[in-house]
Order: structure tokens, then sequence, then C-alpha cells
């Protein structure tokens, strides 16, 4: 039986972790991506948005952009 849980979202990010506490006191732990409304938000922005302006600066094409990140790592 699940007697408690807490959640925490890290900087209001997608990354969620989920603490569940368990009758008995065992404790389990799990992350999970949450849905975001902006792309500020994601916790690697920054390094996204310095790849994309290099790719750019590169002279490589808005749709050769878009595969480099469509793609899952």
């Amino acid at each position: 039986m699940l007697d408690g849980v807490a959640v925490r979202i890290e900087r209001d990010s997608e990354r969620v972790e989920v603490c569940c506490e368990w009758a008995g006191g065992v404790k389990t732990r799990h992350q999970l991506v949450r849905t975001v409304q902006r792309s500020e938000q994601l916790h690697q922005f920054d390094e996204l948005l310095a790849q994309i302006r290099r790719l750019r600066a590169e002279g490589c094409p808005a749709s050769v952009v878009a595969r480099a990140h469509g793609e899952p790592r």
C-alpha cells in the first residue's frame, strides 16, 4: 500500500523525480519526463541553442538543423 508521494520538478524543467513511500517504510524513486510549454524550460536548452547557432553559422540550412535535433539521442 502506498502511504505517500512527493514530486520534485528540476528547476521548472521537463525533469521530474517522484518519491513513493510504501507501507513498511520502503521508499522508491522514479525519474519522469513531463511536457513543458516552452523550449526555454528544457534542462539542456542553453546547449541546444548554442549548437543550433553554431550549425547555422556554419551555413547549415534549417532542414539540416531540424534533423540534427529531431533524432533521439
